[in-house]
């Protein structure tokens, strides 16, 4: 979190916390394989306020997942505009740059739920033992 808050404060932006249920936060992220494994992951998001009210660029969030997210709904729309992910993906560059030159590999916080070994999982906590990869 440390090298993010750097990156992203450098570039006058703020970096806050996922506020969704705990349910919606890892488990079902794309890079919840590397967490899996011990590796740290990062997920950007643009942020959530909606003209400045996070209460409600919250709940509009929680309304999209129940809805639309990964439903037919969920589609292209050509009045999309491609400023803000433009602009995420330079942040994603800036990032993974520093990440990829800094002294030492990125660490997960020792008291971080996902928190293990670099290694083939073994029972992980939440698919109970016996589980084999």
């Amino acid at each position: 979190a440390r090298i993010v808050r750097q990156v992203m404060g450098a570039q006058g932006i703020a970096v806050t916390q996922d506020r969704s249920p705990a349910a919606l936060v890892g488990f079902s992220s794309d890079h919840f394989s590397f967490l899996l494994a011990g590796i740290p992951a990062i997920d950007l998001k643009p942020g959530y306020s909606v003209n400045g009210d996070p209460e409600r660029g919250l709940k509009e969030r929680m309304l999209y997942y129940e809805t639309q997210r990964h439903k037919p709904a969920d589609n292209f729309d050509e009045a999309f505009s491609f400023e803000s992910p433009a602009e995420m993906a330079r942040r994603t560059v800036r990032l993974a740059w520093a990440l990829a030159t800094m002294d030492g590999m990125p660490q997960m916080a020792p008291d971080h739920v996902m928190a293990r070994p670099r290694s083939i999982p073994r029972e992980p906590h939440y698919f109970g033992p016996g589980r084999k990869f």
